[in-house]
């Protein structure tokens, strides 16, 4: 670990703009696997905040979500899945199935 103040900025591209994400270089390195690229922790960490985010907005609100939202975050868990290669309620403890958390 670099211990510095060094900071590793990233370039996202997607159909409609692009943006970049500036973070402590330490932050990535710690958040890393043995062969895991920074990109790689940027791309896991986006996959999970999103279904983390899907996730509440179908079972934290009061009410039904509807059938739409609920049929996004199915399609989430399974890129989330074909990701990880484990399901977002094994990887988090949170109930997907449920109006649980």
């Amino acid at each position: 670990m670099t211990g510095t103040n060094d900071s590793v900025s990233l370039a996202i591209d997607g159909p409609d703009g692009s943006a970049t994400v500036e973070l402590p270089e330490e932050l990535l390195e710690t958040l890393a696997g043995p062969d895991d690229s920074s990109a790689d922790v940027v791309a896991d960490v986006t996959m999970l905040s999103c279904a983390q985010r899907v996730h509440e907005a179908v079972h934290g609100t009061e009410g039904d979500a509807g059938d739409d939202l609920r049929a996004l975050e199915e399609r989430m868990h399974s890129l989330f899945e074909s990701q990880f290669g484990s399901s977002f309620s094994d990887v988090t403890g949170l109930d997907v199935e449920g109006d649980g958390h």
